[in-house]
């Protein structure tokens, strides 16, 4: 700070300064969370974080308009709820890990391009391409009147 600011800070302040802005930022990130929580297409992933010398998760929501990230103890599937909003009804993509096994699985899409990606399929998916480009997905097939009755193929 001092070389390109002539700032001068004590690295107790650094903290300090850290601390006001998440506070001030706590509504804003809040209402980003609820946003993209209640899109359309949602694409969401974890991976190991460490904190402190202490693993933990850093799950990500991204949509078309809006990222969050939140940084939460574990990979779970109460995490994931946490994350994802059990009560929308927007489309998931995820990888094959198991904490998104809860999605129904007309909500869930699955990314294929991840290194579980040699397994078969087990007969109740199709494959297709992912909508942001990164490569074959395979999505539930839930049958069509389920989805819209009345409806015809």
């Amino acid at each position: 700070m001092r070389v390109l600011y002539g700032l001068r800070l004590a690295t107790g302040s650094v903290a300090a300064i850290q601390r006001r802005v998440s506070e001030a930022l706590g509504a804003p990130v809040a209402e980003a969370e609820r946003f993209v929580r209640r899109q359309i297409a949602q694409y969401v992933d974890e991976t190991g974080w460490r904190e402190c010398g202490q693993l933990k998760w850093l799950w990500v929501n991204a949509t078309r308009e809006v990222t969050t990230f939140e940084v939460l103890d574990g990979r779970g599937a109460a995490e994931a709820k946490q994350v994802i909003s059990p009560a929308e009804g927007g489309i998931v993509t995820t990888d094959r890990y198991r904490s998104y096994d809860w999605l129904a699985a007309r909500r869930r899409q699955v990314c294929s391009r991840t290194p579980e990606a040699g397994l078969p399929g087990d007969g109740r998916a199709r494959r297709r391409e992912c909508n942001h480009g990164a490569g074959a997905v395979e999505t539930g097939q839930a049958p069509l009147q389920a989805l819209a009755p009345g409806a015809r193929r």
